[in-house]
């Protein structure tokens, strides 16, 4: 019978030691992981627009942020315009041009979306939305921009560099539970007798 105490003792003992280790290394992956997570989360705008009259262009614009899950109030305006403005993206010692689309107001100008370097849909976006104001025969308009912070930034290299770097010092981590784990119960069981 004291042999089943002990061995009940014994494995109690390493299943607890298990189970704080797996919590530990948890705890320690979520701090590494959780300050990245802003930096995978996208975000879109979503334009909705109505022509009223000949030229008479109402819209509605709502901002979304981490894929949908928290979004801004939607704004409603009268559209005139949309102007496509160029600036300078510096990065190390390259030199690039991003684009951003402010869309021309009642009331100013507010900003649409900043795509970056990306002048292909910048210029695509900004013609569809001059197109649509000089009557091209479409009642409604409705654009999504959206991208990643990765993507945005141009950082999808990094990124999967981030996960790489991550899988290892998990794996990292894992082993060295799994060791200490072992020397602790053979330290343990030495130390018993």
């Amino acid at each position: 019978m004291r042999d089943f105490f002990e061995w009940l003792v014994e494995t109690t003992h390493s299943i607890l030691m298990w189970i704080v280790m797996f919590i530990v290394m948890w705890i320690i992956m979520s701090i590494i992981a959780l300050p990245t997570l802003p930096f995978l989360l996208g975000k879109s705008v979503d334009l909705n627009c109505t022509r009223l009259e000949v030229n008479y262009v109402n819209c509605q614009q709502q901002r979304f942020h981490f894929y949908h899950l928290w979004s801004e109030p939607a704004i409603s305006f009268r559209l005139t315009g949309a102007v496509i403005e160029k600036y300078d993206i510096q990065t190390g010692d390259s030199r690039d041009t991003g684009y951003k689309i402010y869309l021309t107001t009642s009331h100013g100008k507010k900003e649409f979306y900043d795509y970056r370097r990306d002048d292909d849909f910048a210029l695509n976006v900004h013609q569809t939305l001059n197109q649509f104001l000089k009557g091209s025969g479409e009642k409604s308009l409705h654009i999504l921009a959206s991208k990643s912070f990765w993507g945005e930034m141009e950082l999808i290299p990094v990124g999967f560099g981030y996960m790489i770097i991550g899988f290892f010092l998990f794996l990292v981590l894992l082993f060295s539970c799994l060791f200490l784990g072992i020397y602790l119960l053979e330290y343990w069981k030495i130390r018993r007798f």
